[in-house]
């Protein structure tokens, strides 16, 4: 980067310069800004139940969805099944 700040270039060749820098050298997520909380950890039932539901779940496998989701174990209070069905707005 401190070839671009000494040579008086035109914009587009600066842009270019840039972009095989950040190319080559991505910036890290707490330079980003993403911080610590950039990637969730969720539990495995939690991920099935998500992948289930929002990436699954299409008028031709409702059927399947529906007899995974009736097996799951409604009683217990860590599965999110609850909370990923409220929230309609995602799907």
């Amino acid at each position: 980067m401190r070839k671009n700040s000494v040579l008086a270039l035109d914009s587009r060749y600066a842009t270019m310069i840039e972009n095989a820098y950040y190319y080559s050298n991505p910036p890290t997520d707490t330079q980003r800004g993403g911080g610590p909380h950039a990637a969730v950890k969720r539990p495995a039932m939690h991920e099935y139940i998500r992948r289930l539901l929002y990436k699954d779940l299409n008028k031709t496998t409702i059927e399947r969805v529906l007899r995974q989701m009736r097996k799951l174990d409604w009683d217990n209070s860590e599965v999110c099944v609850t909370v990923c069905l409220i929230c309609v707005m995602l799907i």
